[in-house]
């Protein structure tokens, strides 16, 4: 109670609109954006564990389908789900997670060199503003520092453009 709190989400521009931030930052929320189309990429147990559960599952209820099984009790649920869990769920899965998304051991371009980064000349540029590098944030001071830049790039840009809110930030 009282203390701070951290929501990361995606950093797709629909995601993170200026009251959405203000709010966080009233109710002691940190909030941590991940680049846009990432969060696959950020989520170790997403690609290493649940979808290798989703799949054999899956794989499970369609032999039963093939053996005409059309109904599916809690208990042939739990047995199918259990089985799946136990060959999913596993150290070495969990760890190869951890270790493609360059969390164990830190590897930021584990990640990094899998991002489509398309670069692109502005089209007009009013006016310089200050060179920014994106990274991750490593505390509450440095996350505050990336969302007021941000709030100022998205309240300065012009209404007319058609540029994207993304090249706008960058």
């Amino acid at each position: 109670v009282g203390g701070y709190r951290l929501l990361i989400i995606d950093g797709h521009e629909s995601h993170c609109s200026i009251k959405f931030q203000d709010l966080c930052k009233e109710k002691n929320i940190i909030l941590l954006c991940m680049p846009p189309h990432s969060s696959h990429l950020l989520q170790p147990l997403d690609v290493a564990c649940f979808s290798p559960l989703k799949r054999k599952y899956g794989d499970a209820v369609s032999g039963l389908a093939r053996n005409r099984t059309h109904y599916i009790s809690k208990e042939t649920f739990l047995l199918a789900f259990k089985a799946a869990f136990e060959q999913s769920i596993t150290k070495e899965n969990i760890q190869a997670g951890f270790r493609g998304a360059g969390l164990v051991p830190h590897d930021p371009q584990a990640v990094l060199s899998k991002l489509d980064v398309v670069v692109q000349t502005p089209v007009q540029s009013p006016r310089r503003t200050a060179a920014w590098q994106a990274q991750t944030p490593r505390n509450a001071r440095e996350v505050e520092a990336q969302s007021t830049l941000i709030r100022q790039r998205v309240r300065n840009r012009p209404r007319s453009s058609a540029n994207s809110l993304d090249e706008k930030v960058v």
